[in-house]
């Protein structure tokens, strides 16, 4: 069975139709609305006031209605939502949006949000492009940059190593993809160039 990932006193990623726009919501139990959570790795935590503030709830982006520009900011929601894990060496976990069973069977339990395919890059592994799994935890501590793209995109298919640079521009034209600070320094270690699509 897949690792699992204690669920409660964390940060949620939420979707919110009405407003068109992601949120985050720091909270001390569960949120069910919730596409996302993450937790800080050990030795790290939240600063109160993200509890207090709004009820714990900010505007992470907006516009992310459909559309091209609005399914690349949800896009984007997703990449800063990994990369405020990242820099927390948090642990997250993508569950299902309404209709959307990921493969995994989780119809997302009538949850609000678009349908994406979470991408971590990792550097240092072969292949370095790995797919995050609906419900299956994820230790960011490793990652060097974060793409999120409509799902079932082909991109990364068959992608077992590439140029960071290449990942990153790849990932921006059909959804959005960042890289961590740290990870600058890796491009010039990353192995060599490969086309997407695994040609």
């Amino acid at each position: 069975p897949p690792p699992s990932l204690e669920v409660g006193d964390g940060c949620y990623l939420v979707y919110d139709p009405p407003g068109a726009r992601l949120l985050l919501h720091y909270s001390r139990t569960p949120i069910p609305a919730a596409v996302g959570y993450f937790r800080p790795g050990p030795g790290k935590k939240f600063p109160n006031f993200k509890y207090l503030q709004n009820h714990g709830r900010s505007q992470l982006i907006g516009n992310c209605a459909s559309g091209v520009a609005g399914r690349k900011n949800y896009c984007g929601g997703w990449c800063q939502f990994v990369r405020a894990a990242r820099a927390l060496d948090g642990t997250f976990v993508m569950w299902g949006v309404a209709g959307d069973d990921g493969g995994d069977g989780d119809d997302g339990g009538g949850k609000p949000g678009m349908e994406v395919d979470v991408h971590l890059y990792r550097t240092d592994r072969d292949p370095q492009t790995s797919r995050v799994a609906i419900g299956v935890p994820c230790d960011t501590t490793d990652v060097d940059a974060v793409a999120c793209v409509p799902r079932h995109s082909p991109l990364f298919d068959g992608v077992s190593t590439i140029d960071l640079t290449r990942w990153i521009d790849g990932g921006n034209k059909v959804g959005a993809a960042t890289t961590f600070a740290e990870a600058a320094a890796t491009i010039a270690r990353a192995s060599p160039a490969r086309k997407f699509g695994g040609g």
